[in-house]
């Protein structure tokens, strides 16, 4: 933010509103995904852990990028393909990692975020990014294509109840043999969040559909007797202070 104008107060403060909730979701599920590699048997806390690495994240990303950020709109946020990398760095640290702990892999990607800062950085003063346009579209539509193929295979373990494997040949390879053993509740819940997603929109724009759709199933998940072991967990009502 270069120029501070009164005049525009109202509709920036509307604006970071609107943004702020159509990211908590995002943040909210791009957190979970990344870190989905971890289990609960040996992180028993990951689920709540991996929400708040979301939202923390999409906070201070937010607030960087006005602070600093050469555009005078918001152009960060949660992204699905920062998700999916952020997700295959992570499954590399936690297998290779030592000590094998959560505290080794937040370390490690702290790091690998620092890093792509600095050649960002770089990247920037030497303006490589003119030459981005000569990268042929349908590069760049196979490169987005392709994560998404990967964000819907990585959830659909997850849709029918069950722990997703690493690998993606595993996802396809497996998840045929195991549609016959899924959990009910979870699949239903998870069809009709996909429904509100979809849906909401007809009925009206001016609210998220996203959020409309967690909200609603987090509350009908209250009483339908929903297995804990499917739940995320309590997530820290504060953001997390730095341990010096």
């Amino acid at each position: 933010m270069k120029v501070f104008d009164k005049s525009s107060l109202k509709g920036d403060i509307m604006g970071g509103l609107t943004a702020g909730i159509v990211a908590l979701p995002l943040s909210l599920a791009f957190g979970i995904q990344a870190f989905g590699v971890i289990s609960v048997e040996d992180v028993p806390n990951i689920g709540a852990l991996s929400a708040l690495a979301g939202i923390t994240g999409a906070m201070i990303l937010g607030f960087m990028a006005s602070l600093f950020g050469g555009t005078h709109s918001q152009i960060s946020g949660p992204t699905g393909p920062m998700t999916v990398i952020a997700a295959t760095f992570i499954s590399m640290v936690w297998a290779t990692a030592e000590p094998h702990s959560i505290g080794t892999v937040m370390v490690s990607i702290a790091m690998a975020g620092f890093l792509c800062g600095i050649f960002q950085i770089i990247f920037g003063l030497i303006k490589i990014g003119k030459y981005v346009r000569y990268i042929p579209y349908p590069v760049l539509s196979g490169f987005m294509s392709g994560v998404g193929v990967i964000i819907i295979l990585q959830q659909l373990f997850p849709l029918i109840g069950m722990k997703s494997p690493v690998l993606v040949i595993d996802m396809i390879a497996q998840f045929p043999s195991k549609i016959g053993d899924a959990d009910i509740k979870a699949l239903t819940l998870g069809l009709c969040t996909i429904a509100i997603v979809y849906l909401f929109p007809k009925v009206t724009k001016k609210v998220p559909s996203s959020l409309v759709a967690l909200l609603t199933m987090t509350i009908v998940a209250l009483f339908v007797d929903y297995p804990s072991r499917l739940t995320i967990g309590e997530i820290p009502s504060s953001v997390p202070l730095p341990i010096f």
